[in-house]
This record gives C-alpha cells, structure tokens and sequence, in this order.
C-alpha cells in the first residue's frame, strides 16, 4: 500500500502542520520518484539540499541495511548467542538479557517489530539467485552480503544446525567426563 496523506479532513486542523491543499497527496509515490528518477529535484539545487537537510534518505535499500538489518542482527547475536534467526522472527519491544541477571534488553524503537527472521531468509536467498540486470545494483548486494561473513552469518542453515549439534554432544561428553573424574577423585579420598 503506497502511503498518501489523510483524506479525513479532522487531520487538517489550524493546530495541525498539515495543509488541506495536502489531502490524499500520494506521498510514496513522490518519494520513490525522486530517489529512482530524480523528479523534482532534477536541475533543483535548491530543493535537494532542502531534503538533504531533512536527513532525506536518498538511498532507502541501504539505509534499512545499515540502520535497521544489521544493527537488529548485531541485537539478536547479543541475546542469543549466534545469527541462526528463524525465519518467523519478528524484533520484540524487549530482549532476554543475555545473562539473565539483569532487567530485560530495551530495544530501540524503529527496530521493534521488525521481521528478522523474513529478512535473514531473503538474504540467503539472495546469495544464491543470479545478479540482476543492473550492474550497479549487484555490485551493491554483494558488497552487503560481504558485510554479513564477518559477523558470523550462518549462510547454509542445514550446516551450522549440523555443527551446533556435533558441539552440544562433544560439551555433554566433556561435562560428563568431567563429572566422572570428580566422582572418582571424591570416592578415593
């Protein structure tokens, strides 16, 4: 749904920054117009660096990149330990703290409710669909996807349940032995 302003004319008010001349302006529409074509802006020094003023996002891909994936990333790798996100996840007002001595973690506000786990998923997709028609735009993806490897992304799901598994056995043995060799020194004394 592309966003417009109210139709409603009770959103108009004199006490309201909104003007009635505004009503049912497709909003989005002129937004994505100016970031894709340049309209309004084209030949308009003045009107760009209106917008730039306003912190008028030119580039939205790479503002959710930067501004709201990675740093959603970054939180749920701090509660829970590795960026194996299910794909149902959706960023909650308030995180377990990592420990669990201390009051929950708050989440910032433009990160709640943020669907996680669907973008981890489109990002593995991603990584193994062909580069689009746009030379520009691959260059840009695979610059993004370069940022995740360091982080620790696990891009092949199956292998790093796999590992995870082989891990947890191979501390349950470690535990187990390190219990028997206490069993064994407390019984000889």
């Amino acid at each position: 749904m592309a966003y417009e302003t109210p139709r409603d004319a009770r959103a108009y008010s004199s006490a309201n920054a909104l003007k009635t001349y505004n009503m049912g302006f497709a909003l989005g529409k002129r937004v994505n117009d100016i970031r894709a074509k340049g309209t309004f802006v084209e030949g308009r020094p003045d009107r760009f660096d209106a917008l730039s003023k306003m912190q008028f996002v030119w580039d939205d891909e790479e503002f959710n990149w930067s501004q709201r994936l990675i740093p959603a990333l970054q939180l749920y790798e701090q509660v829970h330990g590795h960026l194996n996100v299910p794909s149902a996840y959706a960023v909650p007002a308030k995180m377990p703290c990592p420990f669990g001595v201390a009051r929950p973690v708050v989440v910032r506000r433009d990160l709640v409710g943020f669907e996680l786990g669907s973008a981890v998923a489109q990002i593995r997709h991603w990584r193994f669909q062909r580069p689009g028609t746009s030379e520009g735009a691959a260059r840009s993806r695979v610059r993004q996807l370069d940022r995740l490897s360091p982080l620790g992304f696990p891009w092949d799901v199956a292998e790093w349940e796999r590992r995870a598994r082989v891990l947890k056995r191979v501390r349950r043995r470690r535990v187990d032995a390190r219990l028997a060799s206490d069993a064994a020194a407390s019984s000889s004394v």
